[in-house]
């Protein structure tokens, strides 16, 4: 990006499409920026309510007793916040970075919007750390049901032991 120019190098043509689609109606340099970031950032407040809602049908599961199921997904919860909350990072970030405008290539306008973004983007990280504590909530409750598995096992060996210990003492 420079006062003139504004180039994307794109990976794929999926990523060229997607370029592609925020330029078509090309103003200034600053807000063709910001169309492509806040496409990015479109659907992400729908993908972390899925997500919370898919972690939420896990503890309902956990709660009901479909323990073997649960444990691949909190594994899998966990690797999917810790992406998000890297992403988000980064991209607050790059706003960040943005804002402080010290090379002088955006606007008050510009800044304005990239304000907006990070704005917007601090809550996406927010919303991703609380699902990562939420997850670790649900992981400590997989935890105590497996302890209550144990603990009901532990029970039926002591009966069976107290059962044949005076069995084993005559012998």
């Amino acid at each position: 990006l420079d006062k003139d120019d504004i180039f994307f190098l794109c990976e794929n043509e999926l990523a060229f499409n997607k370029a592609s689609s925020v330029f078509r109606d090309f103003g200034t340099n600053e807000r063709t920026l910001y169309d492509f970031f806040r496409s990015l950032l479109r659907d992400d407040t729908k993908n972390i309510e899925s997500l919370e809602e898919k972690i939420t049908d896990a503890e309902d599961a956990l709660i009901t007793g479909a323990i073997n199921e649960c444990a691949s997904d909190i594994v899998e919860f966990r690797r999917e916040l810790l992406r998000l909350r890297k992403y988000y990072e980064q991209l607050d970030s790059i706003f960040d970075e943005l804002q402080e405008n010290d090379n002088r290539l955006l606007s008050d306008e510009g800044i304005r919007y990239f304000a907006i973004l990070g704005s917007r983007t601090d809550k996406l990280l927010a919303g991703a750390v609380t699902l990562r504590e939420y997850v670790a909530q649900v992981r400590e409750a997989y935890q105590a049901q497996i302890d209550i598995t144990q603990n009901n096992l532990m029970k039926v060996f002591t009966v069976v032991t107290t059962v044949f210990l005076p069995l084993t003492l005559i012998a």
